[in-house]
Order: C-alpha cells, then structure tokens, then sequence
C-alpha cells in the first residue's frame, strides 16, 4: 500500500467564499487561463512537506503574505487529506484568530469524515472561526492536534524527523509524529520541502542540491567541535614560561640571598635616621632665637613707620586743602577767559548793531516782493497766448498727414494683390517639385531597402563574435567567486584588524587615566605629609612655647592661647617665663571669653584625634595609591598586548589584501586574453560589414546626384518668379519714399511756423523786462531778505545775554589772578617740609635695615644645613617607608654619630645610601628576572595570588621586592614543581582533542566519497532517457582543499611517535601544537554550515556529448531547456528518493515545463517517476491526447467557478466494430 497526498481542499482561499477541491492522488495536471490560480495551487505541494510558505510570496505578483494571499480570513483553511499508514488524516495550516500568525494542526480521518459533516455544517453557515472549529470537532471526540506554531516543527511531524523532534521542548511532537506522520515508523523523510520547493525555484539548483546533500550527510555522521578553548591558546605559553623559569633558577636563588643582605642595610638607615632628626632639632633651636631677634627689629620698623606715617598724613591734609583751592580759582579764570573767547568768535558785537538795524531790513524785504510779483503776472499771459497760437499750427499739419496717409494706404493694396498671385504661381511650382522628389526618393528606398538589410545582417554578426563564448565566461565565473571569497576574507581580516586597533587605543587611554589618578593621589599624600609634619611638632615637639605651656599646670588655653600668635606657639626660642601673682597678659586685663581658641593650642586629646583622623587617611591613601598603580601597571601590560595584537591582525589583513590583488591581476590577464579573442572574430565580421556599406554608400551617392539635378531645375525657375517679386517690391519701395519725402516737408514747414512764435514769444518777454534771468534774480534778493531778517530776529536772546555777563561777570577777572598767585607760595611752602620729614625717616630705616642683614647671614647658614638635612630626610624617608617599619632597628639611644661634625656625619648618610641603591638595584633585576619568568602561565595566576597580600605595595618599591624574593623561595620548593606536572597532564589532554578531531575529519572525508559513489551509481541504474548518459555526481569534501587538514595531519602523526609524552614537550613538538591550534583557530571550515563543507561536480553526456557542471553553474542554462530539465528530473529523482528512503511513502513534485520536452521523453519521464515512486503535479495549460492518457488527475481552474474535474466518459459501442469498445 502506498502513501501519500490525496487532496488539496481550500476553504474560503484565495478562491473567495468558495470551497473547492483539488484532487491529486495520481499524476495531476491543473489547466486554466492566466491569473486562474494555476502557480498558486502549485506552491501548496512544498508548504504541505514543511517548506516555508513566505518564500513563494512576490509583491510584483501581488501577493504580500501567505495568510494575506492564502488565508485572508479567521475560517479560512488550507486542507491537505493524506493517506498514511493508520489511515486517512488531515494536515490543517489556518490563521490564528487574534494575531497575524500561521498555525498547524492534524486531524485523524478523512476531511468528509471530520470536519466537513452534518455536524460542522451550522459552524460553516455562520462562518466561524477555524479555531472554534477545532473546539466542536473535541466535543465530537474527534483526534485533533494541539497548535504547532512553526513550520519545522510541523515539518518534523510530518516527516517523522527524529533530530528535530529530539531536539524540541515540546515533547507532544514525538507523539503527533508517531500518529500522524505521512511515513511508516522506523523511517523518515528529510528536507522533502525544501526539495520541492527549489523545483519551483530554478535559481541555483545545483548549489541547493549539494546543501541537501550536505545537511543529509551530517544527519548520520558527528563531527565533534573544534577543540578550542582560551585555556589551550595560553598552554604553549605556559610551557615556555617554565621552560624559562628553570633556566632563571640560578638567578632567583641568588636574589633571595641579596634581600637578606638588604634587610642589614636597612636597618643602619633607620639609626642614622633617627640621628638627623636630633641634629636638625638643635639648628632649628638656633632659627628660633634668631627669628624672635628679627622679630623685635621688626617691631621697631613698624614703630617708626607709623610715626613717619602720622607726620605725613598731617602735611598732606594741609597740602591737599591749598591744592583744592587753588584748583577752584584757576577753574573759575578758565571759565571766564573761555567765554570771552566764545563772544569774541561769535561776533556778538556785530549782532548788537543788526539787531538795532531790524526795521530798515523789513522796508527792504517789502519792496523786493512788489516788484517780484508784476514780473511774474507779465511772463503768465505772454506765456498762455503763445501755447494757444502752437496750437493751430500743429492742427493744420495734422490735416495735412492725413490726406497723404489715405493715398499711401492705396498704394499698399494694389502692392499687395500683386504680391499674392506671384506667390501662388510659385507655390505650384514647389508643390511639382516635390512631387517629382517624392517619385525619385521612392525608387531610392525601395533599393536602399536591399542593401541595408544586406548591411544590417552583416553588423549583426558582429555582436556575437565580441561575446565570450560558454568556456571563457565559465573561467571569468570562477575568478569572480574567488575574488569574492578573497574579498571576503579581507574584509574580516581588515574589520578584525580595526577591532584591535580601537582597542590597543582605548587600553593606552585607560592606562594614561590611571598614571593621571595615581599623581593626583600622590599630590594629596605629600599635602598630607606636610600636614602630618605639623602635627608632630605640635604633639610631640620639646622646647618650644606649646610645650612650655602644657607643663605650667594652669588653665592657659582660656587666656594667652587665645591672644597669642598661634605661630608663636611652636617657637623654641622664646624662653617664657611665668611672674608670680600676674594673672593678665602683659599687664593687660581682657575678657578672652569672647575669643575662639586657635587649633594649635588645642588640648592634646583634640590634637590626638586630629593625629589619628591623619594617619587613618593617610593610610587610606597609601592603599589607594598601590592599588592604582597595580592598576596602572596592568593596564601598560594591557595595552603592549593590544598592541602585539593589532600588529598581527595587520599584518593578516595585508596578507589578504595581497591575494585578492593576485587573483584580480589573474582575471584582468584572462579578460585581455579573451578580449584578445573577441577582437579577432569581430575584425573578420567587420570586414563584411564594411563591404556592405560600401555599397549602401555608392546607392546614396547616385541618388543625390539625380536630386541635385532635379533641384537645378526648378531653382531656374523659381529664380524668374523671384525676380518679378523683387522688381514689384522695388517699384513699392519708390512710392514709399516719395510719400515719406512730402510727409518730412509737412513737418518742417509745422517746426518752422512754431519756431517764429517762439521768438515773438521771446521779444514780448523782453520788452516787459520778465527774461528768466531777470524774474530769477527778483526771486533770489526777496529770499536773501527774508533769510537775513529770521536770523537777526533769533539773536535777540544771545545778545541780551552778552549784556548781563559784560556788566555782572567779567569784572572779577583781576581778582581771580592775584589770588591763585597767593595760593601757590603757599603750596611751595608745603611741600618743602614733606621733604624734610622723608629724609630723616629714610636714614632711620637704613640702621635697621644692616643690623636685619646681619641676622639674615647667620639664619641662611642655619637654613642651609637645615635644607640639607631635609634632603637626607627625604631621602631617607623615601627610602625607609612606612612599609618598612618591620625589616627595621627600633634603636633609638645616642651614638657615636651624635658627636661627628656636620660635614661628617651627612658624608657618612651618603655612603649608606649609595650602598642602600647598588643593593636595590641588584636585588631589582632579581625580581625582574621572576616577573618576566612568572608573567604568563598557570603560574602567573599562583604568583599574582601570593602577591595580593602585598597589593598595598607599589609594584617595583623595596617593600614589594622583599616580600617578592620572600615568595619566590616558597614557589621554588612548592608551586613550581606541582605547576609543571599539572602542565604536562593539560598539554597531553589537549593533544588527545587535536587527533580526535583531526580523525573526525577524516570520517568525513570518506563518507563523502561513499555518498558520491553511491549516487552515481543509483542514477545511471535507474533512468531511461537515451540522450543522457554516463552521469557522475562527483562529491567532494571542501576540508581536503583547506590548510586545515594537512596542518592537523601533521601534528596527529607527531603526536602518535611521540615516545616520551610524560616530560615538558621539546620546542619542536610545543611548534607543531601551537601552529595545529593557530589553524584551528583560523580556518574557515565551519561544521554547523554544512553546505560549505562539500564541492559538487557532474559530468553527463549530451547524446555524446560531453559537458561538466559544477554547484556554481546555472543548470538551466548549461545546455538546451529539454535536457536541462531531464537531468534536473534525474538528479532530484535520485535525490528524493534518498531523503525518503521508504518506497511505499510516495511523493508529490511540482513541474510546470513539461510543455519543453519531446513526446517520447514525457512518456519516459512518467515510466521514471512511477519507477521512483514519485507523483507529478503540474500546471499545463493544454493537454494533448499523450499528456490525457497520462495524467490521472485532471483539473480545470477558474477564479469564478473553482476546479472542474475531468472523468473519462464509457464510450457507447459501434455496431460497426466486432468488438466492443
């Protein structure tokens, strides 16, 4: 019993309210006319085997979505009915009701049986919805599906896909498989939808039929991951880092020995420490005696400088109020001489006698404009009357115009009419001429029309010879895919090499942030310090006034540390004494209540808090500072890493770009080559055509010369009619002239007329005496007037002021001068005795001044010995760190150093601490040596662990090395031994990874040399078609072809002679491990995209013909239509039946190019699908009696009526026959 589809039921489809049915339980033809329906019923056989129903949708054809197209409503469904072997069921796709989502779902029975009964049939009338459909059909008992919300999970379902259904969460799956699958238990159909789907989908056939073969191929076969991991990258590193140790064991060994040395060193420091700051106590006992010395001299300065200042302020009171006076009586001379000169500039005297002069101005005004009035009235009626004469004369001429225009306009009308019938006789002789151009150019084409057929023909053989013939664009094709591999391979290797750029830069910009954070933090340590400095005076200073004041046993803080200078606190120098019965401050009874006690006198349990806060802080800082200079240190080591890193993806990337170059210069040398060809063949092509145009050339040049006669000849005669015209127009021309001639004589005599009243007009004015210059001259003395009398008039208020200043101010001018010359003498007076005070105040300042310098020398000599022993402090601070407080003495008593001069003792500091530095130096490379040797590693992790409890010590200080050297001694009894055990166990586990793998690989190769062997041998076996012969499906594994292989293959054999596997690896087998991991790490070869795992290649011969065809070809245009679809029919036959390997499970193709193959080869093409157990599904528009016969299942489909099904009808018999039919 066979297995398989056998309707297509479509519910309110893209058949709109209709239900219809499409039976296809045997080979099926669907015809129809265009737009029917034809291509959609087609793309429903993929989507039944589990291809994805979007991939068919095309916005040109007008079909956006599949449950748009497909599905358009909630009761909408898609019924596919399928025999299997418990029985009839249904596979159901419909629309979820409240999302745009496609759902699955099976139902056991036939569609009659199930869904489509007595008892759905008031869920349909009322159009419910699919999903309250499957609700009823439970009610009914009838076995239903849950949802299934993927195509691959329905796929798996259907197919019986064991992988998939191992592999899902849904666990109902394996259950729906067993109950509703389309194979029998035990077996399985594989990518069934996928293969149908790509036979309407003729784009790259080839290329999917080796990524089905390749998918098939990993289905049965496991190729373990590649073995990577960071630990294994690092491994080869760690070897060599002990390789490295041993060698620098020697050199460990003798550092311990030197920190031993150091720590005695050390020790003298601490004691010649304690010493200097004995001896710079005494010198600063010295400072203060010599400080309250300058002190009192500074104090008699201030004295002598206030008086001095008293003296001054007296005099300059005096001298300011002389200055103030003298000021205002020259300000008020200045004033007085400045309006003089003012007055005198504005000629106030002459304005005086204008203003007395007023009414003689206004007579004059009055008479000006009598006498300019009468001019005007004269000029105005001499004017009106000569307009009124010019006048009549222009409309006399006007006439005159008139009556010549009326004989012109005469003249022009019989022109005309002359004109038009020259015109029209010439017209008739073009129109015969072009008459007989028509009949000449007619003979011309109809010869013309031969040999530019004869030309085309020829130029059209052109085209095809430049073309690249089927072997030359094949070579250019796999240049092209090279390239494109090479470029892509490039862009990687440049995009990866971006990568590591931005990160070797970010990595220094963090490193330069950290370097910024750690000075900041050692910027606020030394304020600190110097902080701490001055608490420690004032805690623990003897000797000085705060000192003094805590041992007198009275309540002080209350009175005298609230007056006193708290800088004076700290002096040594001061020697303070208390006086028996004085309970005031210098005899000075204040209430010091008021007053705020200052911080330096502040009790010592205050003052030993703020000790305390100061030490906690500066504690915290210290930390801080060591933890981000470890941070620092690891970000520089970061950063040189990023950078080791970028240089080597660069150096990659160029490597890359160098074989694209390659190739591109390979396929420009290949396109010379052919173009080389294509030249020839298009020379030989273009000599033919160019004789065919010579002869075009030789037929166009006859006909010009007939047209050029023909054309002579009416230009003759059109000649004679041009000259009647042009003599018709010359005698106009003269008629015109004569007309302007008298017309111009009209207009002289009119100019002539108007010219004699213009100077009557002229001679009337100059006898009234009203000539324009004579009426402007009246207009401009009557303007001048008036001007004349406005600016008189505004005078008066300037003048009357001038009168009042003459009689009240300018008499004090005399007075003014004789007091400002008292003022000054006085003022002179002054400043003589300023003078004096200064002189005598600049010789008092001069005796104090030698006797500050002289305290001065002695203090800069106690400063300088002062400085020096803050420099040997600081270094030796520097030097012993608090972190050394353990590796140091705590012997504090007096020594022979005590009684050693100055010179000697810091002579005797030096020396120690030269030693100190050559000790650290040395004990500095020792520690080096182990940093290097332990920085990468197993052990690296083991040395930074036992150095965390020393993170609070910069990396490289004296501390640090110490406890450096303290665990390397440790690590050279314990760590390192274990360390290069633990190595050689991971080295030898990783090794084992490598050759599994690499044998892995191996499998694969000969399981696709099976595959290939069995294939071919399957086809050549099975198929019919006599012009197909000898095919070869040649598989090859794309892992043979990378560096991949060989490079594993070199390591796996290294590996299975090694002798000796339980020692560190010599460098030689440590090269071949670290170059299999680099290959590993870098090859292309990717197992989870298996279509690029295998090469696919088939050879065939075309009725004996030979051609090859590999993945990258294009099957359908290899080779005529017909036989392209033979061997496609052929490869996916063979194919299909080794995805599905069950031969009672029948499978339906979609094939809509029938119509491309001969008779006898659509015959044989049905034997082979019966023979393949496959069933064709086809969309021929019409049948002939061969396709009748063959097909089983006939369907006509119209989008108004739905699909008609076509039965054979019993014929009746012939009673003309002896049998019947």
């Amino acid at each position: 019993m066979h297995y398989s589809l056998q309707n297509i039921i479509l519910h309110h489809s893209y058949f709109r309210h209709k239900r219809v049915k499409i039976p296809c339980f045997g080979h099926t033809n669907n015809t129809g006319d265009n737009g029917a329906g034809k291509t959609s019923a087609l793309q429903l056989i993929p989507v039944f085997y589990g291809y994805p129903p979007e991939s068919f949708m095309s916005r040109a054809a007008g079909k956006d979505s599949f449950l748009d197209y497909y599905l358009p409503h909630t009761h909408s469904m898609i019924v596919f009915e399928y025999q299997r072997p418990g029985g009839m069921c249904c596979a159901i796709l419909y629309r979820h009701p409240h999302s745009p989502k496609l759902i699955y779902r099976f139902a056991s029975g036939a569609a009659d049986q199930t869904l489509f009964t007595d008892n759905t049939a008031d869920h349909f009338s009322q159009n419910g919805t699919t999903a309250d459909l499957f609700k009823l059909l439970e009610k009914q008992e009838i076995y239903v599906s849950g949802q299934i919300g993927t195509i691959s999970d329905y796929a798996a379902v259907l197919g019986n896909t064991q992988a998939r259904l191992r592999r899902s969460q849904d666990k109902r799956l394996s259950i729906y498989a067993r109950d509703f699958s389309l194979c029998p238990a035990g077996t399985q159909m594989q990518h069934i939808g996928e293969l149908t789907g790509v036979l309407l989908n003729t784009g790259q056939l080839l290329n999917q039929l080796r990524r089905m073969l390749a998918t098939t191929l990993m289905a049965t076969i496991s190729i373990n991951k590649k073995p990577l991991h960071d630990k294994n990258s690092r491994l080869p590193e760690t070897i060599r880092s002990l390789h490295l140790l041993t060698q620098e064991k020697t050199k460990l060994e003798q550092g311990v020995i030197e920190a031993k040395a150091m720590r005695n060193t050390l020790n003298d420091l601490a004691v010649q420490r304690h010493q200097a700051y004995r001896l710079s106590s005494r010198i600063q006992t010295e400072e203060n005696r010599l400080n309250a010395e300058k002190e009192q001299l500074k104090e008699q300065n201030q004295t002598l400088e206030s008086l001095f200042t008293q003296q001054l302020s007296i005099f300059a009171e005096e001298k300011a109020t002389q200055e103030g006076c003298l000021k205002s009586t020259q300000k008020q001379l200045k004033m007085l001489n400045k309006q003089q000169e003012n007055y005198r500039r504005d000629n106030m005297a002459g304005q005086e006698r204008e203003l007395a002069n007023l009414s003689q101005y206004e007579d004059e005004y009055q008479a000006a404009y009598r006498f300019y009035n009468t001019l005007h009235e004269s000029e105005r009626l001499i004017i009106e009357n000569f307009q009124r004469n010019c006048r009549e004369v222009e409309q006399q001429a006007g006439k005159q115009k008139n009556a010549l225009l009326q004989q012109q306009k005469s003249e022009q009308q019989k022109f005309r009419q002359t004109q038009t019938r020259l015109q029209e006789a010439l017209e008739k002789l073009r129109q015969q001429e072009r008459q007989e151009e028509g009949c000449l150019k007619a003979q011309h084409q109809q010869e013309a029309m031969v040999l530019i057929q004869a030309r085309s023909d020829t130029k059209a053989a052109i085209g095809p010879a430049v073309l690249p013939t089927p072997e030359e664009a094949e070579e250019l094709s796999d240049y092209n895919n090279q390239i494109n591999q090479a470029e892509t391979q490039q862009h990687h290797a440049a995009r990866a090499a971006a990568t590591a750029e931005q990160q070797h830069r970010q990595a220094e910009q963090s490193h330069k942030t950290a370097v910024a954070v750690c000075e900041e933090t050692e910027g606020h340590i030394r304020r600190l310090d110097q902080e701490q400095q001055k608490l420690r005076e004032i805690l623990f200073g003897e000797g000085n006034l705060l000192s003094f004041l805590r041992q007198s046993g009275t309540d002080w803080h209350q009175d005298i540390a609230k007056i006193i200078n708290p800088d004076l606190l700290l002096h040594k120098s001061l020697q303070p004494q208390w006086h028996a019965n004085q309970h005031n401050f210098y005899g000075l009874s204040i209430d010091t209540r008021q007053l705020a006690l200052p911080a330096e006198a502040a009790d010592e349990a205050t003052q030993q808090q703020r000790w305390n806060r100061l030490q906690e802080k500066m504690g915290l800082l210290q930390r801080q500072l060591t933890e981000q200079q470890n941070t620092a240190a690891a970000l520089f080591q970061a950063a040189a890493n990023a950078q080791t890193a970028w240089t080597q993806k660069t150096i990659a990337a160029s490597r890359a770009e160098q074989h694209t170059l390659s190739l591109k210069q390979a396929l420009n040398q290949a396109k010379i080559r052919h173009v080389q060809t294509a030249n020839e063949r298009r020379q030989a092509a273009e000599e033919t055509a160019q004789q065919a145009e010579t002869d075009l050339e030789q037929q166009q040049q006859q006909h010009q010369q007939a047209q050029a006669d023909l054309q002579h000849k009416f230009f003759i005669k059109q000649q004679q009619f041009q000259a009647q015209i042009t003599q018709t127009k010359d005698e106009f021309d003269a008629i015109l002239v004569d007309f302007d001639e008298r017309n111009a004589a009209i207009e002289q005599h009119t100019e002539a007329q108007i010219a004699a009243l213009s100077h009557s007009r002229d001679r009337a004015l100059a006898t009234e005496g009203v000539d324009p210059k004579t009426l402007k001259q009246a207009e401009q003395k009557l303007q001048a007037v008036e001007t004349k009398i406005e600016r008189i008039k505004k005078t008066r208020e300037s003048v009357y002021r001038y009168q009042q200043w003459l009689a009240n101010e300018w008499p004090q001018h005399n007075h003014l001068i004789e007091e400002a010359e008292a003022q000054e003498i006085a003022l002179a007076h002054l400043q003589s005795q300023i003078e004096n005070l200064r002189n005598q105040h600049t010789q008092a300042q001069r005796q104090i001044t030698q006797k500050q310098q002289i305290l001065n020398q002695k203090a800069a000599r106690h400063s300088q010995q002062q400085d020096m022993l803050k420099t040997l402090l600081h270094k030796l601070n520097d030097t012993l760190s608090t972190d050394l407080t353990d590796e140091t003495s705590k012997n504090t008593e007096q020594t022979e150093l005590d009684k050693l001069p100055f010179d000697a003792f810091t002579a005797t500091v030096q020396n120690s601490l030269v030693r100190q530095q050559e000790q650290e130096k040395t004990l500095k490379q020792a520690v080096l040596a182990a940093n290097t040797a332990l920085q990468h590693g197993d052990l690296a992790q083991a040395w930074q662990d036992r150095m965390a409890a020393y993170h609070h010590f910069p990396f490289g200080t004296l501390p640090y090395n110490l406890a450096a050297m303290d665990q390397i001694a440790e690590m050279l009894q314990y760590d390192i031994p274990q360390t290069i055990s633990s190595n050689i166990q991971t080295f030898r586990s990783v090794a084992d990874g490598i050759h599994n793998y690499y044998q892995d690989l191996q499998n694969f190769n000969h399981q696709v040399q099976r595959l290939s062997k069995r294939l071919s041998a399957q086809i050549n076996a099975e198929h019919g078609f006599p012009a197909l012969s000898d095919i070869q499906i040649r598989l090859t594994s794309a892992i043979e072809d990378e560096s991949l292989y060989n490079g594993l293959k070199i390591f796996a054999h290294k590996w299975e002679d090694e002798s000796e596997p339980n020692r560190l690896p010599e460098d030689k087998m440590l090269e071949a491990f670290t170059n299999a991991l680099h290959i590993l790490e870098h090859s292309n070869i990717n197992t989870e995209q298996t279509a690029s795992l295998i090469h696919l290649e088939i050879s065939c011969k075309e009725q004996g013909r030979p051609f090859v065809l590999s993945h990258h070809t294009n099957l359908k245009k290899s080779s005529s239509e017909g036989i392209s679809t033979l061997l496609t029919v052929v490869l996916f036959a063979s194919l299909t039946r080794y995805l599905c390997p069950d031969p009672d499970t029948v499978i339906h193709w979609p094939l809509d190019e029938l119509g491309r193959l001969s008779s006898g080869n659509i015959r044989l093409l049905f034997e082979f699908m019966d023979k393949q157990h496959i069933r064709l599904f086809c969309a021929q528009p019409e049948l002939n009696a061969l396709l009748s016969n063959l097909f089983v299942c006939k369907n006509d489909i119209d989008r108004n009526i739905g699909v008609v099904h076509y039965q054979a009808a019993k014929r009746s018999a012939n009673p003309l026959l002896e049998h019947p039919q």
